[in-house]
């Protein structure tokens, strides 16, 4: 018997408790035992007793087993386990250690467990901030606006994900842009008009960057979680180093704060080449390929992380692909949600992406099941 007294966050306390054992206990508590905890109670605290009462049934094995837990695997990828000897508050963090252990194979390491997965190197604007990615299509208007060049929302987007000066010459050679220019300026944008405009949108994109440097919901969880498990956080970008000087600090306010931050022009190809991919991995001591993961909103960036010979998970929904905020995401009819996020995932797919989920919060259950693959070769 116990004088257990936990307060909860309305205020409300509870009280406990007793242990009676039994092959089969009854629903009922004896009364002789309530009575003595809440008397105590009312002793120890000089308050009146909580009005009402409940048993709870947990399970034990009784003599001559006698074992203080059981476990069962349903499958390779599960495991059931109970704690049958009154003691799970004491000895469930150390028992879960053990399990998770088991499950995927991990090696002990300096007292603790290797995790796996090494490394998780995330995007940023539409996978950890910035739903929708709306911040370069923001720019881009705006630029192109100044030239007297109107663009579709759909022709800013086809390219994101590269390095901002790929993707502006990119934009500058779409047929529909090309063509419009050409009707406007008199002849094809040289080298000179290619410069002069980046000039202009690196100040643009790093202001509409910084206005949309919320994190998508769950992406300081999922780092959090991550890091729980000894796995190493770096990031890459399409944005310069400029572009991200006023979205790191207010990412970290938020709780999410990369080891590692690889930019645009900071490597002699940008992506889909694989190089910012492995300065990351490089600058993280993470390796083999093999065990990290790619994690990016964009065709172009779920290439990058296959070219690496990483993992690869894309998401979905909170990217380019919809490319919606998360107001206008939510306000989405189901059926027309479905159908966006669908389509969004069908490219992903074809851009070789191991593994596809809505967004950042869905993360942690298929970086398990890569850590239970990577622990099976």
């Amino acid at each position: 018997m116990h004088l257990i007294v936990a307060q909860g966050g309305d205020g409300g306390l509870i009280v406990g408790d007793s242990h009676h054992y039994d092959d089969l206990p009854g629903p009922f508590a004896p009364a002789a035992a309530e009575h003595a905890i809440l008397d105590e109670f009312t002793r120890a605290t000089g308050r009146e007793p909580p009005p009402r009462c409940w048993s709870a049934g947990p399970a034990s094995t009784p003599p001559p087993t006698t074992a203080p837990i059981w476990s069962t695997p349903p499958s390779r990828a599960c495991a059931l386990v109970m704690v049958t000897s009154g003691t799970g508050a004491s000895t469930g963090f150390g028992i879960a250690e053990r399990v998770i252990g088991d499950l995927f194979d991990l090696k002990a390491e300096g007292g603790g467990m290797t995790y796996p997965v090494r490394a998780v190197v995330f995007d940023w604007a539409g996978t950890m901030i910035d739903f929708g990615c709306m911040a370069p299509v923001r720019a881009l208007f705006d630029v192109f606006e100044a030239e007297a060049l109107p663009i579709t929302v759909a022709e800013a987007r086809r390219d994101m994900g590269k390095a901002k000066i790929d993707h502006l010459r990119a934009l500058l050679a779409d047929p529909g842009v090309l063509e419009r220019w050409v009707a406007l300026k008199g002849a094809a944008p040289s080298a000179a008009d290619v410069d002069r405009i980046y000039r202009k949108l690196e100040p643009a994109m790093a202001a509409a960057a910084a206005e949309s440097s919320v994190l998508i919901p769950g992406a300081a969880a999922v780092a959090e979680e991550l890091r729980g498990l000894g796995v190493r956080i770096g990031s890459g970008t399409g944005y310069t180093r400029e572009m991200m000087a006023n979205i790191l600090p207010r990412a970290a306010e938020q709780g999410y704060a990369p080891e590692v931050v690889v930019c645009a022009g900071e490597t002699p190809s940008g992506r889909p080449a694989p190089l910012m991919m492995w300065k990351a991995l490089i600058e993280l001591d993470a390796w083999p390929a093999q065990a990290c993961i790619k994690v990016d909103d964009s065709p172009v960036g779920i290439e990058e992380g296959r070219l690496a010979g990483c993992w690869t998970i894309a998401l979905s929904a909170s990217g380019n692909g919809v490319g919606l905020d998360l107001d206008a995401f939510c306000a989405l009819a189901p059926d027309e949600r479905r159908a966006r996020v669908a389509e969004a995932e069908a490219a992903l797919t074809a851009a070789g992406a191991d593994f596809v989920v809505e967004d950042v919060s869905q993360l942690m259950p298929v970086v398990h099941e890569i850590a239970r693959r990577i622990a099976a070769q």
